[in-house]
């Protein structure tokens, strides 16, 4: 893996010849170093920058996704940046990070499609005020705003049941679409399904999943014993959730 490590960090020499590995353990590589860039997006403006970053790229194993850190000060430490409680970058929603890393998990990927879109993304906001490529919500709000989008969907039940069937493994492509379109799931969203199912893990759709109950029960809306499965209760006891907790989701 070190080799690997290594082999990543001369791929972008040329182009980011300011980071350096740190280290290279547990299938966890670290890059620290200045990141200097130059990017436009769509009329948005030229930026032609630098900052300071730490980034964490998983070498060979799946599961876990990348993290990048600013580690100059420049950036506050704020929800209203896109900076985590623990100070990492919120580079996307977690399905969506893991879908880009999934494209190309290079460190050249890493920057290029993910680090150097957010850094961009935060000099436009602070020099015009709004964020170039739009932004989620925090929170459940947000988990649910980048399903619907992907969904094409605007009920939040409808994503519960799309993220039942991929928490619960148990797609039936005879049942009707979620969606609401009368189609058999087979002929609807199907497909896409089927791919997302490769993208991240039962235990994290089970994490949107859940975020996604939440914002729609406190919208003050029931959720349909049809979706309280045996299946899914078996997962969501084995996942350490309270038992209540499940029961006042799914009380209606």
């Amino acid at each position: 893996m070190q080799e690997q490590a290594e082999k990543n960090l001369e791929e972008v020499e040329g182009d980011y010849p300011g980071l350096h590995l740190v280290s290279c353990k547990d299938g966890i590589a670290v890059y620290c170093g200045r990141l200097v860039f130059t990017a436009s997006y769509e009329g948005h403006g030229l930026v032609d920058d630098a900052f300071d970053v730490e980034l964490e790229l998983p070498i060979g194993g799946f599961g876990v996704v990348p993290v990048a850190r600013e580690i100059g000060g420049r950036i506050p430490r704020e929800p209203a940046y896109h900076i985590n409680d623990d100070g990492t970058m919120c580079l996307g929603a977690p399905l969506e990070v893991r879908r880009k890393f999934m494209r190309d998990r290079s460190l050249r990927g890493l920057i290029n499609l993910q680090v150097v879109p957010f850094l961009y993304g935060y000099c436009i906001k602070q020099d015009k005020d709004y964020w170039p490529f739009g932004e989620l919500a925090h929170g459940s709000q947000g988990i649910v705003q980048y399903y619907q989008k992907i969904f094409g969907v605007k009920s939040v039940l409808s994503i519960i049941e799309f993220l039942k069937i991929l928490v619960e493994d148990n797609y039936r492509g005879h049942l009707p679409c979620p969606c609401g379109s009368e189609r058999r799931l087979r002929n609807c969203h199907g497909q896409q399904i089927m791919e997302m199912k490769d993208i991240q893990s039962r235990e994290n759709y089970f994490s949107d999943f859940v975020a996604c109950v939440r914002q729609h029960v406190n919208s003050g809306e029931g959720i349909p014993r049809r979706v309280m499965t045996k299946r899914l209760r078996v997962f969501w006891m084995r996942m350490g959730q309270e038992k209540t907790l499940f029961y006042r989701f799914f009380k209606k």
